[in-house]
Formats: C-alpha cells, structure tokens, sequence
C-alpha cells in the first residue's frame, strides 16, 4: 500500500469527490484522444473502457505501477461514475478497518447492496481476466440483484 494512500483522511476523501467532474472529464478527453471513441457514462461504455484497458496493458501490475497513478485515478472515478448513478449509489470509504477488503479504497454502496462496488478492484482485475465485458457484467448483475 503506498505511503499517501496510508495517510488518506476524511477530507482528503472529501477533496477527491469535489475533483470528480473535472476527473471523469479529463478521462473522456484522454480516451477520445487515444481511441477516438467518445463516452457516454452508459454500461456499454465499460465494455470500451475495458477493451481499451486489454490493449494498454499486459497485466494489472503494468496499470498499478506509480507512472499510471494518477490515469488510474481518472479511470477510477468515470467507471465509479456510471456504477454510481446507475445504481442510484453513493461514494464512500472506509479509513478505520483495516481488515475491509477495500480498506482506503473509495467504494460506490447504496442502502441495498450488501456488498459495496470497488471500481479500483473491477479494474484491475478486468485486466487479468481478459474478458472485454467483466466490469460491464458486474454493474448488470449488481443492479439485477437489487430489483430482485
């Protein structure tokens, strides 16, 4: 775990929401620049990002390496977006419980999920599974089980 994700507080957590518009915007421009695909905040949208994902990198270490900090940022909170508003969901974080599986990891939950969303995790772990739709087939099966 590095150092400043260590020390992350309250309102450092407060400071990274404010950020997110001009995040998620920075994202779509950066992906539109690379892909020539414009975003659109839909679920189809993470099939792109992750196809993208595939191409740029080999495995989840290439992407977590501190050169790709702050892209990783930025993929973070547009695809935390579309989970956001498409579960009518809420960002959050847990500083206290270091035993959390996403302890220090900015989360999307809502009152009716049981498990909270980590898009930090989705991410990386789209890269290793290879699929081209496994973000886009959590967000689908989190929100089937919330109309269940």
């Amino acid at each position: 775990m590095s150092e400043q994700r260590l020390k992350l507080t309250r309102d450092d957590f407060e400071e990274w929401l404010f950020s997110l518009p001009d995040k998620q915007q920075e994202f779509k421009t950066l992906f539109f620049d690379k892909t020539g695909v414009k975003l659109d905040y839909s679920i189809e949208a993470l099939d792109d990002i992750e196809a993208w994902l595939l191409n740029s990198f080999e495995k989840k270490e290439d992407l977590l390496k501190e050169d790709n900090k702050h892209l990783l940022d930025l993929i973070v909170s547009y695809v935390g977006g579309i989970f956001r508003e498409n579960l009518n969901a809420k960002w959050d974080i847990d500083l206290e419980n270091e035993k959390n599986a996403y302890y220090r990891l900015p989360i999307i939950t809502n009152d009716q999920m049981s498990v909270p969303v980590s898009p930090h995790t989705l991410i990386t772990a789209s890269i290793g599974r290879k699929k081209g739709n496994f973000i886009s087939t959590v967000l689908k099966n989190t929100i089937k089980n919330l109309n269940k």
